[in-house]
Formats: structure tokens, sequence, C-alpha cells
């Protein structure tokens, strides 16, 4: 709930305590026992008549309450309408409402403001940061709550078609000519428990107020505000009506209800009025308002950006102050998308050569792997022929040895360059005097280690 609902909340509730004496919580309570049944004199169950409850009574004498303190039919309206808004949130059966005069008056000419009043309210305006709010809204519809809480951040994704970047200070590069036309997407505060959606745009000229508003401001950050006081903080709800009551009493006046002509809201209904006019397209412009569509338009209707945004463009002349040609936005806005779609080739091309370079070197890897790996076999050989003529060399220094090798290479199948077997035979010849051994002896001992090791031709490394 917003900060200002709260607030009306509070003195509505403050008022209705003074006239029963009762929190807001002993309210519920009591019309929630009124609602249960009770035995009457008959022994019978029966629930109190909504006309007989004292909820009727508390309503019709609030509704009494205000009519004395002669406030407009709107404000009763409004103020009625929270009292049962309370209620209803907590289920409670309520009297029928009040019938009063709220129909809202039709828009006739001098109503609201113009484009010329608009443009004499901007060049009159005392700096560029009320000129920017004046302008974004009347070109965009958004209401002065939904601006007060904007970020930079906001706005650097709402021109996001326009830059490739999450930072503002991309946006703010001299590059970037004058024909910004951003995108506004979001939910509405006033109405977000409706869930309505808003998507709106605002005028070239608004986009570039905002930029040379933004570059009069220091150390901007994308969590700062987009519009800020002069304390450095968010603008408040008092300091949006203080620039516009400023701009009325100086240069324009009061309606005959006394009521200033030249107020945050009238800019919404230029808006939504002036694109009415030149569209009669009531759905797109409630799109643009952030106003509640129907259903099925919901359901089966998408919300495409660039059909919202071909529409909007061929409003910006009528929500511009200074002279705007459609056709002109269009053509530089098509040799900046050329200027993209060549950015985004570009890329591509330097994508597939890198692509290409990386396929390169992928087989220059393969490569270098199986020659690494050749050269390993190539290694582990050399280290085998080494340690095979160590162990051969050892047999063939005696002749009781050399005689024992040669009568294992004799054998059949038998591979008697096994480096396992070499090394077994140099064992039996270190261990053993084989002068003194029989030649059964020895030949037994050579056979016992032929057949514990098995080293056949067949199983060999050559």
């Amino acid at each position: 709930m917003s900060k200002s609902r709260q607030k009306q909340y509070k003195t509505i509730f403050n008022e209705i305590y003074e006239l029963n004496k009762k929190t807001p919580s002993e309210l519920v309570k009591e019309a929630k026992s009124e609602e249960k049944p009770f035995m009457n004199k008959d022994n019978l169950p029966e629930i109190k008549d909504i006309d007989d409850r004292t909820i009727t009574r508390y309503y019709y004498d609030y509704y009494n309450y205000l009519k004395s303190n002669e406030l407009t039919e709107s404000t009763i309206a409004s103020k009625l309408g929270t009292f049962r808004a309370f209620y209803n949130e907590y289920n409670v059966e309520l009297p029928k409402p009040v019938k009063l005069n709220t129909n809202s008056n039709v828009l006739r000419e001098g109503d609201i403001p113009t484009i010329k009043d608009i443009r004499k309210a901007v060049n009159n305006a005392t700096n560029i940061r009320n000129k920017a709010i004046i302008l974004l809204m009347a070109s965009s519809g958004i209401r002065s709550g939904d601006i007060r809480n904007f970020k930079i951040s906001d706005f650097t994704k709402a021109t996001s078609y326009y830059h490739n970047s999450d930072s503002i200070e991309d946006l703010l590069d001299s590059k970037y000519n004058n024909n910004i036309i951003p995108c506004w997407e979001f939910y509405p505060e006033k109405t977000l428990k409706q869930n309505n959606f808003c998507m709106t745009f605002n005028t070239p000229e608004t986009s570039q107020a905002i930029i040379d508003y933004l570059k009069k401001r220091n150390s901007l950050q994308e969590d700062d505000y987009l519009f800020i006081s002069q304390y450095k903080r968010q603008i408040g709800k008092h300091g949006i009506i203080n620039i516009f009551n400023f701009m009325n009493d100086r240069f324009f006046y009061k309606t005959s209800e006394g009521k200033r002509f030249f107020h945050a809201h009238s800019l919404r209904k230029f808006f939504k009025s002036t694109a009415i006019e030149h569209t009669s397209d009531y759905k797109r412009v409630n799109i643009m308002t952030g106003h509640k569509l129907d259903n099925i338009e919901i359901a089966y209707e998408q919300i495409k950006e660039n059909d919202m945004r071909r529409f909007y463009t061929n409003l910006v002349p009528y929500l511009s102050i200074k002279d705007t040609k459609v056709h002109d936005l269009k053509s530089k806005d098509y040799i900046r998308m050329k200027k993209l779609e060549e950015q985004v080739e570009a890329k591509d091309m330097k994508q597939k050569e890198l692509e290409e370079r990386l396929a390169v070197q992928e087989e220059q890897n393969k490569e270098i792997k199986d020659l690494m790996k050749k050269y390993a076999v190539t290694v582990e050989r050399a280290r085998e022929f080494e340690e095979r003529e160590k162990y051969t060399d050892i047999l063939f220094n005696d002749k009781h040895s050399s005689e024992l090798y040669m009568y294992v290479i004799g054998k059949r199948d038998v591979d008697a360059t096994n480096i396992d077997l070499l090394k077994r035979l140099v064992e039996l010849t270190t261990t053993n005097d084989l002068k003194e051994m029989k030649k059964m002896s020895w030949k037994k001992k050579a056979n016992e280690i032929i057949e514990e090791i098995k080293p056949y031709k067949n199983n060999s490394y050559y």
C-alpha cells in the first residue's frame, strides 16, 4: 500500500473514531458478531437484518458527517469507498452504497491544457528538471507517482533500443542523436492490485530534456532516482505539486470551481485525449495509460513493442511542443537500424572467423596429442631396450649364464626378449652358482620361471 493510501486510511479512521469511539479492529469484531445467528423470542434462529446492524448506522453517520463538512461529491465518494473497501477486506456484509452524483464531466475545449499551454509551461520552467518532468508527463501519460519512483536504471532500460549498455553513461555519449523514443514498461503503483500493465513512450524532445538534466548531475548511479530534489534525494509528492502550483499561479488561472487549471493530472488527460482524438484506438491508448483491458484482449492478444512503437511514432507530432515530422523520425530510425544491422553482421563475421580459427586450433591440438602419444611410446620402447640390453649383457658375461640364456632362446614360442624373463634369469644367475649346479637343476629352474611368467611370443611386446 502506498504512503498516500496509508495516510488516507489513517485520516478516515480518525474521523470514524471521532464519531463512534471505536478502533478499526473493534469495528470489524462488532460487525462480525452481528452477522452470527441468534435465538429470537420464539426460540428460533435468526440473523439481524442489515438495516438493523450498527455497521449501517456507522456508514450513514459517516456519510452525513462528510456532507456536513461541505465536501465535494467526488471526495465523499472516495472516502465512503475507502470505508467499504476496509470492511470488504474482512468479508463483512455492507448496506447498499449511497448514490452520489459523481459522473465525470464531459471534457470540453478549454477544460484541459493544450499543446500551446504545455509549450508555455516548458518555456517558462525554472530549471531543466522541471522542464523534463512536464514534458515526460505530457508526452507519456505516466502518473506523477510513478515518475517519482523511476530510477536511472528504468530510463537506461527504456532506452535500450538505442544502445547496448547497462549503464546510463553510454546513453549520455554525444554520439547518440536526439530522436530517442524510450519504451517504458511497468505496473503503475496506483493500480498495482489490479495488475494493470503499462507500456508507453515519450517524445524525442522529452528524452533530450532528461539527458540534458542527467548531464548536469554528478556521480550518477543506476540505482539513483531519475528525478531528485534540491536535497539530492527522491523528489517528493509535494515537490511535484509545488512545480505545478507555481506554474499555474504565475502563468495560468483557476477554474470556475476554484481549482488550478494546470496540474499534473491534467497532463495525463491531455495525453489520453490527444491520443484518442488522432487514433480512436482505445485499446492501445489504454495500454499506454495503464488502464484495465478486457479479459478477452488480455488472453488472446499480445502487446508487441514494435507495434506500439509504430503507433506512438504517429502521435509524436501532436505531443511535441516543437515541430516534428514523423517521416524524419522514421528515416533516421531506419538509418540507425541499418547501422545496428551492420554492427550485428560484423559481429557475426568476426564470430565466424573466431570459430574457424578455433577449429584449426583444435585440429592442431589433436595432432600435437597424437605426436605426444607416439613420442611417449618411443620413449617407453627406448627405456625397455636399454633395460633389455643391460640384462643380456649380464647373461652373456659368463659361460654358464650365457648357456642358460641360450637354453631359453632355444625354447619354441618363448619370447626370450621379455624383460621380466630376463630379469628373473639374471636373479637366478646371481643367487645361484650355475657352475656348481647340475644342468638339469638350472634347466628346471628356468622352466619354472617360464611357466610362472608365461613370456610367450603371442603375449610379447612386439
